[in-house]
């Protein structure tokens, strides 16, 4: 669960936690790093104290839910952050500053 509210960046812990497959609890600022992050599809945002807790309770009383968010998780993370990935993007920029 993370309750920073500030929109800079990508949080690696979010990334990282959704590898190994953990449930992702974050505040919607979040999303300015990791436009990714989907609402009850791969993790669950919040915005207020209430919000949180409504988003902690769906996943601690629906074992389906939290189940379908760490797989939907851990599917984006293998189409856009895994090492292959980062690996072809970074050879691709290197391609484009014209450098060999």
């Amino acid at each position: 669960v993370l309750f920073r509210s500030v929109s800079i960046g990508v949080r690696v812990r979010i990334l990282t936690s959704m590898a190994f497959a953990f449930p992702i609890l974050c505040h919607r600022a979040n999303k300015f790093g990791i436009p990714e992050l989907e609402n009850d599809i791969n993790c669950l945002l919040a915005e207020t104290e209430d919000e949180f807790y409504l988003q902690y309770s769906k996943l601690k009383n629906d074992y389906e839910f939290k189940n379908k968010i760490i797989n939907n998780a851990r599917k984006m993370i293998s189409l856009k952050y895994s090492l292959e990935v980062v690996e072809r993007e970074l050879s691709r920029f290197h391609n484009l500053d014209g450098r060999d």
